[in-house]
């Protein structure tokens, strides 16, 4: 501590004001680290929040769009097969699909989900068959119908 004494006020000054900055950016930077991690955690809860929105979003979408794909399907299959045989009146879509839904609930027959431990190929693969299994099944439809 004896080299204190030797110091001049204007290098005490210096070295207290230097200590003091140091303390204070240090703690400073303590907090700006910490505000920094909870932005960045908060932005990427909000970004999870958002991805998942907009998937809820666009599968709503896909099931609104797929439901009225399958009424339209029914409708024609229906057109096609009960109203002649049993003398039936025609379907419209919204009707068709009521009945979709009705026998899609009471067979249990919707469209499997894959589970997450499958690999990507296997989603992609049933999610294009539940796409297109409407019209496969209406093309299929079709070409009976032409032999009644």
């Amino acid at each position: 501590m004896e080299w204190i004494k030797h110091l001049t006020k204007m290098e005490l000054n210096y070295i207290i004001k230097h200590y003091r900055l140091s303390v204070i950016h240090r703690c400073c930077s303590g907090i700006c680290n910490t505000t920094q991690r909870r932005l960045s955690l908060m932005g990427t809860v909000l970004a999870v929040l958002a991805l998942g929105t907009g998937l809820l979003i666009i599968f709503s979408v896909v099931v609104v769009v797929m439901s009225v794909v399958r009424g339209w399907v029914l409708s024609w299959l229906w057109l096609w097969f009960a109203v002649p045989i049993f003398h039936l009146p025609p379907l419209s879509i919204v009707q068709a699909i009521g009945i979709a839904l009705v026998v899609e609930f009471l067979t249990g027959s919707s469209v499997s989900f894959v589970k997450q431990e499958d690999d990507e190929e296997k989603k992609r693969n049933a999610l294009v068959a539940a796409v297109l299994n409407p019209f496969v099944v209406l093309i299929f439809g079709y070409i009976v119908h032409l032999f009644m």
